[in-house]
């Protein structure tokens, strides 16, 4: 779509790529003029994936930059941002080596360790008094005990005798008391308990930010400009994922402004391999440059590959294609409140028709109601 493009896809003038928005683009999916490389935005950027102007590496956003992946003016390094920097990694003006100019930021407040020391006596007076009950022998008493034997002739006995009874009386022993103490009563006697114990020390971090290339980023590699994260390596501000310039871009291999996905240059893309401005690519690659389109290799303006048809019309409330005006309804209608399809005027109804208020086709003037009439209120053709 456009004039003296070369290459396929293109939407704009002299464009010698493909899938290129703007003018003499001789790169790939390129936004803007005369690019050489792919995949960028804005003007003279023989890189790839630049956003800016005239910079000849990869990746970058703004002006002459000459590396990779920097964010700025004139930096031949690489990851710097800042201005005119030699060096690679660097943050600031003209530095020429490595890593200058990185900053970092940290807070911790520190509690020192706080001992504790604790004794504990305990004083010991224990008295003991012991004593015992009276202990009893009840006695005891042995009956008479008779003994003897007789011969075996007549009754004649040969030795006989009694052992008497014997009686043992009650005996009673008193038991003793018996009192002693333990310590000493006046309490000098102790038990000493020591307990030692400590808490900390202990560092609470508040604020820790490290140093890194530009700043605030938290870009799993290094990138420069501010606000960056995902995996990186990218430039610019804002932006999430990998291989990106630009700004709030999220995804990658993306330059421009506030893209998703891959592979795009532009502003407000959606999908895969897409260039110029709100488009949205529903395949991979989508292969669409142009303002406002919807599809897959698609070029120009308003175009909706998905429906077959283009949605663009110039005012409000139009429905329809390619009018211009206010209330139309129909095709290639330019004025106000026309119900059809090539009209021109106010209130037509109807096709080809030019003026106010005609119902047919092919009327000039005013409240015509036929066809082919020429004038005002004619009722036939």
């Amino acid at each position: 779509w456009g004039i003296g493009n070369s290459g396929s896809l293109n939407t704009g003038i002299g464009n010698a790529g493909s899938t290129d928005t703007g003018l003499f683009n001789t790169g790939s999916v390129n936004t803007g003029i005369a690019n050489a490389g792919d995949y960028n935005t804005g003007w003279y950027n023989s890189g790839n994936t630049n956003t800016g102007l005239a910079n000849r590496g990869d990746y970058n956003s703004g002006w002459y930059n000459a590396g990779n992946y920097s964010t700025g003016i004139a930096n031949a390094g690489d990851i710097d941002t800042g201005a005119f920097i030699t060096g690679d990694m660097n943050n600031g003006f003209l530095w020429r080596g490595d890593r200058q100019g990185l900053w970092s930021a940290g807070y911790a407040i520190h509690v020192p360790e706080i001992p504790a020391h604790v004794d504990v006596d305990i004083p010991i007076n224990i008295p003991v008094t012991a004593g015992f009950t009276n202990t009893v022998y009840s006695g005891i008493t042995m009956q008479d005990i008779n003994f003897g034997f007789t011969a075996a002739i007549g009754p004649i006995p040969v030795l006989t005798g009694t052992i008497n009874s014997l009686t043992l009386p009650p005996i009673t022993a008193t038991g003793p008391a018996i009192s002693f103490n333990i310590g000493d009563p006046a309490g000098s006697t102790v038990i000493r308990i020591p307990a030692t114990a400590s808490i900390g020390p202990v560092d609470w971090t508040i604020v820790n930010i490290p140093a890194v290339t530009g700043l605030f980023n938290s870009t799993t590699s290094p990138s420069s400009g501010l606000f960056n994260g995902g995996t990186g390596t990218v430039s610019g501000i804002g932006n999430v994922g990998a291989n990106i310039s630009g700004y709030q871009n999220f995804g990658s291999l993306i330059s421009g402004y506030q893209n998703y996905g891959s592979l795009q240059s532009g502003l407000a893309n959606l999908g895969n391999t897409v260039s110029g401005i709100l488009n949205t690519g529903v395949a991979t690659p989508a292969n669409v440059s142009g303002m406002w389109n919807v599809g897959s290799n698609v070029a120009g303006f308003f175009r909706d590959q998905v429906a077959g048809t283009t949605t663009f019309n110039l005012g409000l409330a139009n429905v329809g294609q390619y009018n211009l005006g206010f209330g139309n309804v129909g095709d290639y209608n330019g004025g106000l409140g026309n119900l059809g399809d090539v009209n021109f005027g106010v209130g037509n109804v109807g096709v080809n028709n030019f003026g106010t208020a005609n119902l047919g086709n092919f009327n000039i003037g005013a409240a015509n109601t036929g066809s082919y009439n020429l004038g005002s209120a004619n009722p036939g053709d």
